[in-house]
């Protein structure tokens, strides 16, 4: 399943290249790699919790937020803010959860009922969600959003993602490491230096990229047998 693809709205100025967004205060996750990507964006960020956001925005605490323009539509962010940018820039799934000892406590036949059941309603979701969003947006610009499409995110990407995959990679090798040292036995010898990048990581991005195509393809986790497989 899918939440979509995060468009940028803020009340300042149409945004096309990354200098537009500089100086903006925009609403974050709490998500620390989502706060970095928009400080190097040159962006002020805060966290917030979206039910408080609408508020925010009609008062000037925030000039931007993101998310994709369903949410934009259904939150009626379009009545506090004037600019809209398809940018597409990072994709938010759902993800459909099921408690593992209550699935493991099901007969096998419902257990594939429940997962094959999952996977038709993953594919609808994914396929509805594509369709309204052409209605979406044309209805965003019927109310008076400056809508900035086919936006070159190269830019974007350039400024942020070596920073991004850097902290990212080492936050995960030092969490690895200590779950391995809190599960293990026996000491290990020369954990990760600050800065490593072991080779399992490579082949734990080769995998999850493996991964991501089967989650495209089924819409749900291909593990989901194990524990059935929601939301950002």
């Amino acid at each position: 399943m899918q939440n979509g693809w995060p468009a940028f709205t803020d009340n300042k100025r149409p945004v096309r290249t990354p200098d537009d967004l500089k100086g903006l205060k925009i609403r974050s996750t709490p998500n620390p790699y989502h706060i970095q990507a928009f400080k190097l964006l040159g962006m002020n960020p805060s966290p917030m919790p979206v039910s408080e956001l609408y508020t925010a925005l009609e008062s000037g605490t925030f000039d931007a937020q993101e998310h994709p323009i369903n949410v934009t539509w259904s939150s009626k962010f379009y009545e506090v803010q004037r600019h809209l940018t398809v940018s597409n820039h990072v994709y938010s799934p759902l993800i459909l959860a099921m408690n593992k000892a209550k699935f493991d406590s099901l007969p096998a036949n419902v257990q594939t009922i429940v997962v094959d059941a999952a996977r038709e309603a993953a594919k609808y979701q994914r396929e509805l969600n594509a369709q309204n969003a052409g209605k979406v947006l044309t209805e965003l610009k019927k109310s008076g959003m400056q809508v900035v499409e086919n936006v070159d995110m190269a830019p974007f990407q350039k400024i942020v993602s070596d920073s991004i995959a850097k902290a990212f990679t080492e936050r995960t090798t030092r969490r690895c490491y200590r779950l391995f040292q809190a599960q293990s036995n026996h000491p290990v010898v020369g954990g990760p230096q600050e800065g490593a990048q072991p080779a399992f990581l490579s082949a734990r991005r080769n995998a999850a990229g493996a991964d991501a195509q089967r989650h495209g393809r089924d819409g749900v986790r291909q593990r989901l047998p194990r524990a059935a497989s929601s939301r950002r």
